[in-house]
């Protein structure tokens, strides 16, 4: 198992959350991303290994 870190922004890009997560591959470390930024109230997840940002994804916004 491989070790990343989800950081959870908020819409001006800075950090508001972090978790730890371990995940067999990047693949499954994007897909735990990802639903961990359903369960936050975050605009944006980043997933990090070490020193490399493998990943961001940020959510829609819907405009009224």
């Amino acid at each position: 198992m491989a070790h990343y870190r989800c950081y959870f922004l908020d819409g001006t890009g800075r950090i508001t959350e972090f978790e730890n997560i371990e995940a067999a591959s990047d693949d499954d470390a994007v897909a735990l991303a990802r639903d961990r930024l359903a369960q936050h109230n975050a605009h944006t997840v980043e997933l990090w290994q070490g020193r490399e940002r493998l990943f961001k994804e940020s959510r829609a916004i819907a405009w009224a």
